[in-house]
């Protein structure tokens, strides 16, 4: 039931604070700028952790399902791979936006610097998230609770 209970709250405080923010830039920022970083940005980060979360995740999970020995060595590399995935997602995002330009409803809002900027950033947090998906997937597969709250807890 502790388990339960610190994922429960993980859960209650993350969503929260995420309302706090949200409604502290809605007032802050315009409309743009607001849905800028809730639509573009947050499509960024979907993209650059697909592969990572989706693909990896569910791969180690079937190879990993609990316990030590040959699966545990083997679920845990494939999970370890998420993160170069993402690594190698965030350089091929950035290529495209280097090669095409940042265009559209971007330019009305800020130069391209500032464009690459945010893609930066949202590229590092997409690093940053993937790096804690084997903590994730060990203490899935183990049922520890707690350390899944902190693997959760980990990624931005």
């Amino acid at each position: 039931m502790r388990g339960f209970g610190s994922l429960f709250a993980l859960q209650l405080f993350t969503r929260l604070l995420t309302f706090a923010l949200n409604a502290l830039l809605a007032r802050r920022l315009g409309p743009a700028w607001y849905a800028f970083a809730n639509v573009q940005l947050q499509l960024v980060g979907a993209t650059l952790l697909f592969l990572p979360k989706e693909g990896l995740r569910r791969a180690a999970q079937r190879i990993y399902p609990g316990g030590d020995g040959a699966p545990l060595a083997s679920g845990m590399n494939v999970a370890w791979l998420s993160a170069p995935a993402a690594v190698l997602a965030a350089l091929l995002m950035a290529a495209t936006a280097a090669a095409t330009g940042v265009s559209g409803e971007w330019d009305e809002l800020m130069g391209a610097a500032e464009a690459r900027a945010a893609l930066v950033v949202a590229g590092a947090a997409a690093i940053i998230e993937a790096a804690s998906e084997p903590g994730w997937v060990y203490a899935q597969a183990n049922e520890l609770l707690p350390q899944r709250a902190l693997a959760e807890a980990a990624a931005p």
